[in-house]
């Protein structure tokens, strides 16, 4: 096929940056009557449920407001917005060149739920929603006419349960995460190429009927 002269429009990134979060470790030192115990007769303690257990496996996963698990590699999974705050930074660069860079704003926010699971692979408890955020300041290049967007390009959350005396002392939440943020717009651009059209539909059959044909017979066992 000849080549010919398209002309796209697409993003084109000025300045991107990766930061590594860590944010504050969340400390839960009492109970919600809410978090779902309730199949162990009515028990809302988790460490009375699991002193019988061998073994038991606390996580937490990203959750949406329902507390329903999504991936954390889905773009929508978390709130991401990040705005400029309208003040300028000079600092100079390795070769001597003077800039000037933007404040941009981010904040972060999700939910995340606490299971336990025993040796099994069943939950024995499962928290309610519990809503995350963090606030970033970052400096961006932000020439007129581009604009900030952030996204997470990955997330971690551990946790801890503590249990003195077979009963619920408290229970640590860490969470990770690593925010990506660009300047970007949108460019037109020639490039060199060839057009591209709509292949034609391969026909499969799917037509999978069960065989007639008998099962294969056993080996003879029994002494003739």
């Amino acid at each position: 096929m000849r080549k010919e002269k398209l002309c796209i429009r697409t993003p084109q990134i000025y300045d991107w940056v990766r930061r590594k979060v860590e944010l504050p470790t969340i400390r839960f030192t009492e109970l919600d009557h809410r978090d779902d115990c309730g199949c162990n007769k009515g028990e809302n303690d988790p460490c009375k449920i699991i002193t019988n257990s061998k073994s038991f496996l606390v996580k937490c996963f990203l959750s949406d407001a329902n507390g329903d698990e999504l991936n954390p590699t889905d773009k929508h999974a978390f709130n991401c917005f990040a705005y400029p705050i309208g003040q300028n930074i000079s600092t100079t660069l390795p070769s001597g060149q003077v800039i000037d860079l933007q404040k941009v704003k981010v904040t972060i926010s999700g939910f995340i739920v606490i299971e336990i699971i025993n040796s099994f692979g069943f939950t024995i408890c499962i928290s309610i929603p519990i809503p995350f955020s963090t606030t970033q300041i970052f400096t961006l290049c932000l020439p007129e006419g581009t604009f900030p967007i952030c996204e997470i390009t990955s997330f971690k959350c551990t946790t801890d349960l503590v249990c003195s005396k077979k009963k619920f002392d408290h229970i640590d939440v860490c969470i990770k995460l690593y925010i990506d943020i660009q300047s970007i717009t949108n460019i037109k651009l020639q490039i060199d190429g060839v057009s591209c059209t709509a292949r034609s539909d391969i026909e499969i059959d799917l037509d999978d009927c069960p065989s007639d044909l008998p099962p294969s017979p056993c080996p003879k066992l029994s002494p003739s």
